[in-house]
C-alpha cells in the first residue's frame, strides 16, 4: 500500500458552503522617486486634511528616513526614502502598504491616493506577497505533507533552491516550512496561519473576519500557501498569453492569475521513487484550488449580524493591550488598529465610550495611552 493510500484513507468529504480556498495580497511594497529637490532642501513631507505623516527618528537598514502615514487615525502605510549607500540612486524612496489595508479596501486607489498626496512618481514594484487559505486539501494534510517532505520522502520537482521546516513556539510538530529560490524570485512558505495568529494572541483580526465571512467555521485550522513575488519581468507568459507585470493594478487585478501560473509551474511535488530523473516519479499534490475566491473587501452593508460577537473582539482586544509588558510593546499598535478598526466599522463608539469609560474621539485624535501606555511609540517592523 502506498503512502498516498494511507493518507487518503477516512479522509473527511468537504461539506456544503465551507470555505473556499481565498487568495489574498498580504505584503506590498513598491519603489517610489522623490523629487530631488525635495532631497536637496532636506525638505519632509506635510500632512493634510486625508493623511497625516508622523516621522520616526530612526530610519531603516537602506534608508535614513522612515514615515508612518495615517489615515483617519488608522496606519495605511510606511515611507521610506533617502539611501544610505552611494550606490542606490539617491531619490529612490519605497512605500509599504499597511498589512490590515490590504484586506480592507481598495489597494489600487489607496496607492494612487498616496502618491499624490506625496508628490512622488510610481517606479515599480518591489515586493509582492500573494498567499492561498484553505482548510480542504487531498492525499494529504500539511502538517503530514511537511512530514514526509522532511523525510524525504516527497520532494520538489523544481529544485531551485533550499527549504527550511519551523515549528510553532507551542508546538512539537512541524507548522511550516519554507522555500528559498537561488535568484529570489518566487519564494514559496507553506504553513500554520492559525497557529501563528494564535502564538501573537489572535493578533490581525481582520483576516480571522475575512475567513468567516467566507464560511469558515472557526474550528478547523487554517493554513496558507504564500508565494512572495521579488523580481518582476516586464510580461509573463500565461496560457499563451502575455500578461503585464509592471503596475501595481496589474498585480492585484491578476492575483489570482498569478498565483495559480506559479503555483502550477514553480510548486510541484512527487515521491521519492528512486529515480535519476525525478520527472518519472509518481507525482504527488497535496492541494487542490478548486473554486478559488478571490478576496472581498468587507462591505459596510450586507454583514451578517454579528454585533455581539464584535462586542466581545473588541473587549478582547482592550484587554489584550492592557495586558502587555513594556517589553512586548511592538504588538500594541497594530492591536490598536484592529481595535479602532472594529469600532468604526461596525459603529459602536458609543460601546466602546461606555466599556472602557474612555472618549472615543480623543483616543482616535491623541493616539495617547490605552491603559497606561503609549501607543504612538511603538517601533514598525523595518522594511526586508
Amino acid at each position: 500500500m502506498y503512502v498516498m493510500d494511507v493518507l487518503k484513507k477516512d479522509k473527511a468529504i468537504p461539506e456544503k458552503g465551507q470555505m473556499k480556498p481565498i487568495i489574498s495580497i498580504d505584503w506590498l511594497t513598491f519603489n517610489i522617486q522623490v523629487n530631488p529637490w525635495d532631497l536637496a532642501k532636506n525638505k519632509t513631507f506635510q500632512s493634510n486634511d486625508e493623511f497625516i505623516i508622523e516621522y520616526e527618528d530612526i530610519g531603516t537598514r537602506i534608508f535614513e528616513n522612515r514615515a508612518i502615514i495615517y489615515k483617519d487615525t488608522l496606519k495605511v502605510a510606511t515611507l521610506v526614502y533617502k539611501p544610505k549607500s552611494s550606490i542606490i540612486q539617491e531619490n529612490l524612496g519605497q512605500i509599504q502598504i499597511a498589512n490590515i489595508m490590504l484586506y480592507t479596501t481598495d489597494i489600487v486607489s489607496l496607492a494612487d491616493d498616496l502618491i499624490r498626496f506625496l508628490g512622488v512618481r510610481f517606479l515599480s514594484l518591489s515586493r509582492v506577497d500573494i498567499c492561498c487559505d484553505s482548510i480542504s486539501f487531498i492525499d494529504s494534510e500539511p502538517s503530514d505533507f511537511i512530514n514526509l517532505f522532511v523525510r524525504n520522502e516527497i520532494i520538489r520537482l523544481s529544485r531551485q533552491g533550499g527549504y527550511i521546516p519551523f515549528k510553532s513556539s507551542k508546538s512539537i510538530e512541524y507548522t511550516g516550512v519554507s522555500w528559498v529560490s537561488k535568484k529570489g524570485a518566487n519564494n514559496w512558505k507553506l504553513y500554520n496561519k492559525s497557529q501563528e495568529m494564535r502564538d501573537n494572541n489572535n493578533h490581525k483580526r481582520y483576516i480571522r473576519e475575512m475567513w468567516k465571512f467566507h464560511n469558515w467555521d472557526g474550528i478547523n485550522d487554517v493554513w496558507r500557501i504564500e508565494l512572495s513575488l521579488t523580481c518582476f519581468s516586464k510580461q509573463l507568459f500565461i496560457d499563451g498569453e502575455k500578461y503585464l507585470t509592471t503596475s501595481i493594478e496589474s498585480v492585484v487585478n491578476g492575483a489570482v492569475r498569478l498565483f495559480i501560473h506559479n503555483l502550477t509551474n514553480t510548486f510541484k511535488f512527487c515521491y521519492n521513487d528512486g529515480n535519476k530523473n525525478i520527472s518519472r516519479n509518481r507525482k504527488y499534490q497535496f492541494y487542490d484550488i478548486g473554486e478559488i475566491t478571490l478576496k472581498r473587501v468587507i462591505p459596510l452593508s450586507g454583514i451578517p449580524d454579528i454585533t455581539r460577537r464584535t462586542k466581545m473582539v473588541i473587549t478582547e482586544l482592550f484587554e489584550t493591550i492592557a495586558r502587555k509588558s513594556e517589553k512586548e510593546l511592538a504588538q500594541c499598535l497594530e492591536l490598536y488598529d484592529s481595535l479602532i478598526y472594529f469600532v468604526r466599522l461596525y459603529h459602536l463608539e458609543e460601546y466602546f465610550e461606555m466599556k472602557f469609560k474612555t472618549d472615543f474621539e480623543t483616543a482616535l485624535i491623541d493616539r495617547d495611552y490605552i491603559q497606561g501606555y503609549h501607543i504612538d511609540k511603538v517601533l514598525v517592523p523595518e522594511f526586508i
